[in-house]
């Protein structure tokens, strides 16, 4: 299905087999698809779902000898429009006491970081200073469904973000549905001061709030071509706010 799909995707854009290399990596979006993606992204933005849910945490940094050491925390997680909030459960299977907040600071700036910040990035308020291309699959889990992909970069002089005061380019792609725009997957690239920051955010539609809401947020930090960090947001037992539904419990599904 997705090498059909190519296809479609090239003769809607009007790219021919004998176009350059460079054209065929990158055919333009479709006005009427970006249209779509744009409606979709800023109403996301601008009345973001909220709910209650299980937040399990995993991170691993390099500890003795170069081996991983990885540590798991569970929160009770609440999404607000105007903020965020989590309270620990368990660190690494102990119980926390309840009302005590273990927070470590992020490894990547929150500026950058966030689904709210990715969706944002193919709102129709940022069209204008970005370009978009139909992009290939590099995802590495498998998106179900017949999704396009869309890659983005903001044009010169425009910088995504900003991080410590200094000007952050970077690029980014995004699965989107063809039809209304939604979005199930997107993913962001930077370097900064030497290092390699990535983010992928997986997005399902959640039969109880009626809304498409965040799976899973992996952020990884890379050195030298080596892994520095890494933390994976695992996130279930969705229920509205202002009920008590989200529980305690890990997710069963572990990310992969």
């Amino acid at each position: 299905m997705r090498a059909s799909l190519a296809a479609c995707v090239l003769l809607a854009s009007g790219i021919s087999a004998a176009a350059p290399a460079l054209a065929q990596r990158e055919p333009p979006v479709q006005k009427e698809l970006l249209e779509r993606v744009g409606f979709w992204a800023e109403h996301y933005v601008k009345d973001p779902p909220e709910f209650t849910a299980t937040e399990t945490r995993r991170e691993g940094r390099p500890g003795k000898r170069g081996v991983m050491e990885v540590r798991e925390i569970v929160s009770r997680y609440v999404a607000r429009r105007e903020a965020e909030s989590r309270e620990t459960v368990s660190i690494d299977g102990r119980d926390v006491a309840a009302g005590k907040h273990e927070e470590r600071g992020p490894i990547l700036p929150e500026s950058i970081s966030g689904p709210l910040s990715l969706v944002s990035r193919l709102g129709r308020d940022t069209q204008l200073r970005m370009r978009y291309f139909f992009a290939a699959d590099t995802a590495d889990v498998e998106i179900a469904g017949d999704e396009v992909v869309i890659g983005y970069r903001p044009l010169e002089g425009e910088p995504l973000a900003e991080v410590d005061g200094k000007k952050v380019w970077g690029q980014g792609q995004a699965w989107v549905h063809p039809d209304d725009g939604h979005i199930v997957r997107a993913e962001e690239l930077f370097e900064f001061k030497g290092a390699r920051y990535s983010t992928a955010v997986e997005f399902f539609f959640e039969e109880e709030l009626k809304a498409w809401v965040p799976r899973q947020v992996t952020v990884r930090v890379f050195e030298k071509g080596r892994m520095q960090a890494e933390r994976i947001y695992v996130y279930s037992s969705f229920a509205p706010l202002g009920t008590s539904r989200a529980d305690t419990a890990a997710p069963s599904s572990k990310p992969k």
